[in-house]
């Protein structure tokens, strides 16, 4: 009886050990598959929406710079209209390419082109051979300090020569020249246009001495902007319109 006992002992650890433990192996290696599947998942996943997020950017950037392209497409057309209907003229340079310059330059200053249209036609009325009272030359009435400090600012190679005779340099370093103003005023458009016209140290002066800054070359400046956006039902008018 005893050896039949021990016999059904041994027969069941032998099962036990053919059939539990291959069982337990298996269902650890689920388990472990299951994880293993859940993270590839997760994986692919991020990866996949990751990947979405980037076309999604690409393609959004796609469309804003097409916009973009369009936009300054438009305001070229535009501006070189506009300065066509007031004649100017030069040998090398059309209003087309002077229209160009002007787009590009604003654009890369972050400036509305149609206010430095505006400022063109208050300075020089578009006359590119213009020369003031102060020696301030061509289309923007640069003088020779204020374009070698831009110059050199912007890193702009130029001679005396191609400054008082090339339009495009002109526009080039008066855009900037503009853009050093509006961010010295902290954005304040009426203060850079007024220092623009009178220079950036006579209207600190004027400030220190709680001197009432001169607006007339602003509201001139703004009149030619409204103009100017009437014509062409430009959109950019009330930022610069409500600087205090």
């Amino acid at each position: 009886m005893y050896i039949l006992v021990e016999m059904k002992k041994q027969f069941e650890k032998k099962h036990f050990s053919k059939v539990v433990i291959p069982l337990s192996i298996t269902v650890v290696f689920l388990l472990i598959s299951v994880f293993v599947y859940d993270i590839i998942s997760y994986m692919y996943y991020n990866h996949k929406m990751n990947y979405n997020k980037i076309r999604y950017m690409e393609t959004l950037a796609y469309h804003r710079y097409i916009k973009k392209q369009v936009n300054n497409y438009n305001n070229i057309i535009a501006i070189s209209d506009y300065i066509k209907r007031n004649n100017f003229f030069h040998d090398e340079i059309n209003s087309f390419d002077l229209a160009v310059s002007i787009v590009k330059e604003s654009s890369n200053k972050n400036l509305d082109p149609f206010l430095v249209l505006a400022i063109i036609e208050v300075e020089s009325n578009f006359d590119h051979n213009s020369r003031s009272t102060m020696d301030a030359r061509g289309l923007m009435q640069l003088r020779n300090p204020t374009a070698l400090y831009i110059s050199k600012m912007e890193n702009i190679e130029i001679s005396s020569s191609n400054l008082k005779t090339d339009p495009i340099l002109n526009i080039k370093l008066g855009i900037a020249y503009l853009r050093y103003l509006i961010d010295k005023f902290d954005g304040n458009y009426k203060y850079a246009l007024i220092a623009y016209n009178l220079g950036i140290n006579k209207v600190y002066s004027l400030m220190s001495a709680n001197i009432n800054l001169p607006k007339s070359y602003y509201y001139k400046v703004i009149s030619s902007y409204k103009k100017i956006n009437n014509i062409y039902k430009h959109q950019e008018l009330k930022q610069i319109q409500e600087t205090p």
